[in-house]
Parts: C-alpha cells; sequence; structure tokens
C-alpha cells in the first residue's frame, strides 16, 4: 500500500494555533480525543483538563513544545498511519483533523484508520479549506493563475483539494454520515465590526450572487460519524 506522505517544513508558526473557531463542531460529551497533525497542541487547551488527549504530530520540534505545554497529553511523534498500531482501537469519543485531510495522498486509507480508531458512537471533528474561496476564483479566473504559497487555499504542502460537494462525497464514499457541516471563516468577517463588514457586503455581493454563498469561506468545519450499517 502506497504510504501517505506530509511536507512537514512549515513557516514559523504554522502549527501553534488554537482553533477556537472548531470549538462548535465538538460534540456535548467526551472523554477521549484524538488530534491528528496536531502541532504543538494548541487546541487540547480548550478543552477540560479531565479529558484524555492525544496528539500525533510528524514535526519533532512542535512535539517538543507540545510535551512542555501540556504534560499530561500523549504525543506521538510521526505520521499517523506509521504510528497508528501505537493507538488503541475502538477508543476515541472524538478524532480532531483541523486543516488536515488535504495534505494526505490516500484519504481513504485515512478514513480506514478513522473507523478503526473511532468508538461506535464516537465522531470525526474536522476544518478542511474550501478551493472554491473567492481569493482562488480570482486567482484563477481573473489573473488565469495557480500559484502555491506557504499557507492558505493554495498552500504548497496541500495534495488534496476540497469544495463543499466533494466533502460531503469523501465522507459518503467512506461509510461516514454529516451531523453538522458549516462555512467558517468568512470574508465579511466580525459583523460587529460594522463598518468594515459593510465594505465587505459592497465589494463582495456580485461575485457571491454569481457563484454562490459557499466561496465566503475559507473552510468547511463539520463534525461526522460513521454509518451504523458498517
Amino acid at each position: 500500500m502506497k504510504e501517505n506522505k506530509v511536507v512537514t517544513s512549515v513557516p514559523q508558526g504554522y502549527r501553534s494555533s488554537g482553533r477556537d473557531d472548531m470549538l462548535e463542531f465538538m460534540p456535548e460529551i467526551y472523554k477521549t480525543v484524538l488530534e491528528i497533525g496536531c502541532g504543538e497542541g494548541e487546541f487540547s487547551k480548550n478543552l477540560n483538563q479531565f479529558v484524555e488527549y492525544w496528539g500525533v504530530e510528524p514535526d519533532a520540534d512542535a512535539i517538543a513544545l507540545g510535551r512542555d505545554k501540556n504534560s499530561r497529553a500523549n504525543f506521538l511523534e510521526g505520521l499517523f498511519p506509521n504510528i497508528e498500531k501505537e493507538l488503541p482501537d475502538r477508543y476515541f469519543d472524538v478524532i480532531v483533523c483541523n486543516d488536515i485531510i488535504e495534505h494526505v495522498e490516500n484519504t481513504d486509507e485515512l478514513f480506514k484508520y478513522f473507523r478503526k480508531k473511532l468508538k461506535k458512537d464516537g465522531c470525526l471533528v474536522a476544518s478542511i479549506p474550501n478551493i472554491r474561496h473567492i481569493s482562488h476564483l480570482k486567482e484563477m479566473l481573473v489573473f488565469k493563475d495557480w500559484e502555491y504559497k506557504d499557507s492558505g487555499i493554495l498552500d504548497r504542502t496541500h495534495l488534496r483539494f476540497f469544495t463543499q460537494k466533494s466533502i460531503l462525497t469523501l465522507l459518503e464514499r467512506n461509510h461516514f454520515e454529516i451531523i453538522r457541516i458549516k462555512g467558517i471563516n468568512s470574508i465579511y468577517g466580525d459583523k460587529e465590526k460594522s463598518i468594515s463588514w459593510i465594505k465587505s457586503i459592497l465589494k463582495y455581493s456580485i461575485p457571491i450572487f454569481i457563484f454562490g454563498q459557499d466561496i465566503q469561506y475559507m473552510q468547511f468545519g463539520l463534525q461526522a460519524r460513521i454509518k451504523e450499517e458498517c
């Protein structure tokens, strides 16, 4: 079987995001959490102290920082497919993948491991970049370009690209059903900042009307579970 590959040379600060925007997709009750591509483990700070947290990360420096920050966590260094035998089967209430799935070459194999590691009533919580984001459409359709960058939609380490529709197809093909999916990190930003919000409405209303509401979102956040028949 072809081994999944993840490029680990990344800009400074790339692996230190707390991603509190993903908390709304977490289930109400959970005791065991596995985060794949956990970086420095910043997301674990959002969880209460009684949660058993496991983090998998290929970057040795990020793992070292994570262990310094959270001595109670179980950090494993390496690529997930290579170290999955070190993780207990049917054990986790939640598997978290914050902007990770797009870095994986064989996504179907990844989902096979999700099904193996999740409890029967466990769930997947994931953030996946949206290739139909307006910034990419502008670059591709107006400037006729597709230039990879250090971060963002066209992050040079991305191996897969997704729309909301293809995310749903990926989940369906791998025997998961959506509990919730929602666009996150909108170009409109914080509505409380009324002036900038109004300016964004005026600036983006026409392309959103033409191409659809989904182009405003940088990512889609989701919660999904294994289908009962599996």
